[in-house]
């Protein structure tokens, strides 16, 4: 968690912004939310505590609300990208059809952009965004 980056939403949009462990969080009686981000995270778990957070989010989202998820790739050809996706603290990077199907078994997927990040045209890392509403 990373209170410096609620902080700097607090300061800069309106609502709400809550740092916490989603696994142990309860929310407000009927609190349910607009946005949830989850950035670079998913990474360092297993796909079971993957899974049981995505549930977990599921449950804390508005109906018309929006998840977004932003996490490394592992890329499938060798390239400087695999390597450091396999040398990341995050033990767990995923290919992008792994990435897909474990959002969409909590979520409806409205955006799947897998994108690099890279310096000076060189590729360091595969990453990909997710954008998803709440699965009934």
């Amino acid at each position: 968690m990373n209170p410096g980056y609620i902080e700097f939403g607090r300061a800069r949009y309106r609502g709400e912004f809550i740092a916490a462990d989603a696994l142990a969080y309860e929310p407000r009686d009927g609190c349910q939310f607009d946005l949830i981000l989850l950035n670079s995270f998913l990474h360092h778990v297993d796909d079971e505590t993957a899974r049981r957070l995505l549930a977990r989010l599921n449950g804390f989202l508005a109906n018309d609300g929006t998840i977004h998820l932003l996490d490394l790739v592992l890329p499938e050809e060798r390239s400087l990208a695999r390597w450091l996706a396999v040398h990341d603290r995050g033990d767990y990077p995923r290919p992008l059809a792994e990435w897909r199907g474990l959002f969409e078994e909590r979520f409806e997927c409205t955006a799947f952009q897998p994108y690099p990040l890279g310096i000076f045209g060189l590729t360091m890392w595969q990453m990909v965004y997710l954008k998803g509403t709440r699965r009934a």
